[in-house]
């Protein structure tokens, strides 16, 4: 399903939930995976009004992610911040979105996770099976997919 598909159906919900929290990681994390640019102009207008009406989701879903981070979570959680950041790239001349993006970017919440990540570099999930991740096709930029132990 399009990344647009889902902004589509995400905004249709009326307030966060354990279903929209579920919908937004998978919709960023389904943002990190896909071909880029993830809109054509026609997408991208659909996914301005979508973003606009589920953005509070967005921020829910995020601050409940951080209280529920585990080593089990860590690499969906490095796929969806950076989705998150693909989506927020494509709507840079979209003010108004981008800036929402950006303050939720920059919130206490995604610090928090992005520490996280850092502080457990090396450290192996429980029950699942890590993804191959080719760290080439990712940009410099999204440093959360860079710590080291020598970072420390």
């Amino acid at each position: 399903m399009s990344v647009v598909s889902q902004l589509i159906a995400l905004a249709k919900h009326p307030s966060p939930s354990a279903a929209t929290f579920t919908d937004v990681i998978y919709l960023t994390i389904s943002a990190f995976k896909q071909p880029k640019p993830l809109f054509d102009d026609q997408q991208k207008k659909l996914a301005v009004s979508a973003l606009g009406r589920s953005f509070p989701l967005f921020t829910a879903a995020f601050r409940q992610y951080d209280i529920g981070m585990n080593d089990d979570r860590r690499q969906n959680a490095q796929m969806s911040r950076s989705g998150l950041q693909f989506i927020a790239d494509e709507m840079e001349d979209e003010p108004p979105i981008r800036e929402k993006l950006q303050q939720l970017i920059e919130s206490d919440h995604l610090k928090s996770i992005e520490e996280y990540i850092e502080n457990t570099v090396g450290v192996e999930p429980e029950n699942v099976t890590l993804e191959k991740i080719d760290l080439d096709k990712i940009p410099k930029s999204h440093y959360w997919w860079f710590y080291t132990n020598e970072d420390e």
